[in-house]
């Protein structure tokens, strides 16, 4: 049997972190020393990658089922691209008489206090700095163009602004290469990449830039994070996955939206198996019985 290492000194070692089991330690000292360290990293699973499935999680233990293996806050958050005007302070749906100008920027907001927000500052930036002018918004309750760049804006803010944040959205996925055969990558060219550099006076961006943005953001809890907890037990070594489309919908519709959104083709228990776990959920009901 190979003699694992202390993460604190090297030396043999045989106390395993009871949370990630992956990391251990000669000693209870050395463990809660270590522990500021090691708090971002002790999770129960591990990030991989093949050319099937991209970057993906394996779990490095057995994960009982209804445990919380993973929440995090967004590295940004903002209001989806298609959406009627929202204060872009608390998000709130606002209404011609409901809502008032930011001073600084003319973007809608429904107080004041959300003008002083942290959530408002990135693109009253933006606007006040490299527009030069206010934006106006006169129609309400229904989708309005300009909110289609507001999340984007908010990314192109961290380069400057926060370099931290925005390597991290740099190092995640965009799929931009599988964007660019469909009409979506297309509509995200004209309608947030043109507009953003033209529009906000964004030229030191380039459209491939910006496009590579547009495949990065992605909701997930009305909340704006991320929570993902198992249904099942899961064993050391399988893959975590979450479903990305209806579950209600049948194998041939899932798996034609995975590929067109997702870019891969679906082979998971449910969509390999003709019967769809005995189910028959995409069977034609015979009219004779």
């Amino acid at each position: 049997m190979e003699v694992e290492a202390c993460a604190v000194c090297m030396q043999p070692a045989n106390q395993r972190c009871s949370g990630c089991h992956v990391i251990y330690y000669c000693s209870r000292d050395h463990q809660k020393s270590d522990w500021k360290l090691h708090r971002g990293k002790c999770v129960p699973f591990k990030v991989c990658e093949n050319a099937l499935l991209g970057r993906h999680l394996v779990a490095t233990r057995d994960i009982k089922e209804g445990v919380v293996v993973l929440k995090e806050l967004p590295l940004v958050a903002g209001p989806p691209q298609i959406t009627p005007p929202v204060c872009l302070g608390c998000y709130r749906t606002l209404d011609l008489f409901g809502s008032r100008e930011c001073v600084t920027c003319g973007w809608p907001l429904c107080s004041d206090k959300c003008g002083e927000s942290q959530a408002h500052k990135p693109e009253c930036h933006i606007t006040s700095t490299r527009r030069g002018a206010k934006v106006s918004v006169k129609t309400f309750h229904q989708p309005h163009p300009t909110y289609q760049c507001l999340l984007v804006l908010r990314c192109l803010y961290q380069r400057d602004s926060n370099p931290d944040v925005w390597k991290k959205l740099q190092n995640l996925e965009s799929h931009c290469e599988e964007r660019r055969k469909t009409p979506r990558y297309e509509e995200d060219r004209v309608a947030v990449a043109q507009f953003v550099r033209r529009f906000f006076n964004l030229q030191d961006f380039s459209e491939e830039q910006i496009l590579r943005v547009c495949g990065i953001v992605q909701s997930f809890t009305s909340s704006g994070g991320l929570i993902i907890r198992t249904a099942e037990p899961i064993l050391k070594g399988q893959h975590l996955s979450i479903c990305y489309s209806d579950a209600l919908w049948g194998t041939a519709n899932r798996r034609h939206h995975l590929s067109e959104t997702k870019f891969f083709w679906c082979t998971c228990e449910r969509c390999a198996d003709p019967t769809e776990l005995g189910t028959f959920f995409s069977a034609i009901r015979c009219k004779n019985r």
